[in-house]
């Protein structure tokens, strides 16, 4: 049946040696199309010069290729493996051109950059070099992707491909008249498991295509599930898997195999009222605001002094001294905070105390997806929070050590969990597994070896 969407266009950029990312990238394109086109009604629309551009006269290659695909398109993805491509009147490349053009314009770009695909007799150093300056130049204006295998590249593509569209098309809606009345099942499950309502609403922020949930005993256990999905166990979540079960007699949640009912699904009605819950009327704080509740529910005092134009939390001064415009916006975070009841001032408004409902916004504000970008951390369990400090502190890295009978964790000077326990091993195993898919630690040449990368030391630097 036929339904209205919008079309957000998905220029593909990349020089000649890219063929087998563009392939993944199509096919991600369609997933999107197939699964999210119709609850969403974005529609994604992949568009290259190959197949969109069609013969003419009266100007440069690259110019007509700006008019006819750069200026229409909505999403930029561009991907490099070893060559920058064909020099521009105005770039190194015609895929650099593109981005420059595309960015300046203010549109969402993703870049990417392979590791190590190439054959190296087919290698132009020149090239080569000049993709890796180009590299360089750009890594300090935005975020970039490097990926070592096409398969790690269609995890992520598909995943970031979701993440750009509802970010930045999301609250685009096609006109449609409203049922009379909609029923909520949602309205009593937040009574019973408002805990697992909360975890399903985090990790579709973090992988809008998640829809998988695996259910096992304990916590250790290791389980290869193929697609992302999220992890429950009875020695985390005592009752978790009645819950389930409660979900899926609700029809939200599908077991994926019935002679296998460890693996669930959740359904797109269920997907679609998780993401609507996430926007009750609950008003929108400033991003300093945020940020200032957060810092106070880890104060012990929980407590705020502004005084002689400085804004401190837990010891800290969290504004610019002598920079009016920026206490400024400080100053309108904690009025913001003192008009919700989130905290109180004293008598000269110098000291501002947290209240309950101030504690209890602060705990919600964890998974939120604007302060996450700012502050991964607030994701990360316990177990990585310890891995990642003690890393740090001993200037060591991580460590995993694995012999017949021996498996540990390392982190700096300190070693973590019992070395004769399985359950132990995969347990800090896994946190470690975590800290490198956020990218707060990246392999380093020997097998089991972690360093801390930049996003790691500045959270530990927030952390403390």
């Amino acid at each position: 049946m036929p339904y209205p969407a919008y079309i957000i266009n998905v220029l593909i950029a990349c020089p000649s040696d890219v063929v087998d990312e563009k392939k993944a990238i199509l096919r991600a394109i369609d997933d999107w199309n197939v699964v999210h086109g119709p609850d969403t009604k974005l529609i994604a629309l992949p568009m290259n010069w190959e197949t969109h551009v069609a013969p003419q006269m009266g100007g440069s290659p690259q110019t007509i290729i700006n008019k006819d695909l750069v200026d229409r398109c909505d999403v930029l993805v561009a991907v490099f493996r070893t060559r920058i491509g064909t020099p521009t009147d105005e770039a190194e490349g015609g895929t650099v051109e593109e981005i420059q053009k595309h960015t300046k314009a203010k549109k969402p770009a993703m870049v990417y950059f392979s590791k190590g695909l190439a054959n190296i007799g087919e290698i132009n150093t020149a090239q080569l070099d000049a993709l890796r300056k180009f590299q360089d130049r750009i890594s300090d204006h935005g975020v970039l992707c490097e990926y070592e295998s096409i398969q790690v590249f269609c995890d992520k593509f598909g995943n970031h491909l979701a993440q750009t569209i509802l970010r930045e098309y999301g609250n685009l809606r096609v006109s449609a008249a409203p049922p009379a009345t909609e029923l909520n099942p949602l309205e009593d499950l937040e009574q019973l498991m408002p805990d697992v309502l909360e975890d399903l609403r985090k990790s579709l922020r973090e992988y809008p295509i998640m829809r998988d949930i695996i259910w096992v005993r304990t916590r250790g256990i290791a389980y290869n599930w193929p697609t992302p999905h999220l992890r429950f166990s009875d020695d985390v979540d005592p009752g978790i898997r009645d819950k389930l079960n409660v979900l899926a007699n609700q029809g939200l949640l599908k077991v994926h195999n019935p002679d296998e009912d460890f693996a669930y699904k959740m359904t797109e009605d269920f997907v679609r009222m998780l993401r609507k819950s996430q926007t009750r009327d609950i008003p929108i704080l400033k991003l300093e605001a945020k940020k200032l509740l957060v810092r106070l529910s880890q104060d012990p005092a929980g407590e705020i002094v502004h005084v002689r134009g400085l804004v401190q939390v837990c010891g800290k001064t969290v504004n610019i001294p002598n920079d009016a415009r920026d206490e400024a916006k400080w100053e309108a975070a904690i009025e913001q905070l003192v008009q919700l009841h989130l905290v109180t001032a004293n008598a000269d408004s110098e000291y501002f105390r947290m209240t309950d409902e101030g504690y209890e916004r602060a705990n919600k504000l964890k998974t939120d997806s604007e302060l996450l970008e700012h502050w991964p951390e607030l994701a990360l369990s316990n177990d990585c929070k310890q891995l990642l400090i003690a890393g740090v502190d001993g200037n060591r890295g991580i460590i995993i050590s694995k012999t017949m009978n021996w498996k540990v964790v390392h982190a700096g000077d300190q070693a973590f969990g019992d070395p004769k326990s399985d359950a132990d091993f995969a347990r800090w195993k896994y946190a470690v597994e975590q800290l490198a898919a956020s990218e707060f630690i990246e392999p380093h040449g020997t097998d089991g070896l972690f360093g801390i990368t930049h996003i790691g030391y500045q959270a530990v630097e927030r952390m403390r």
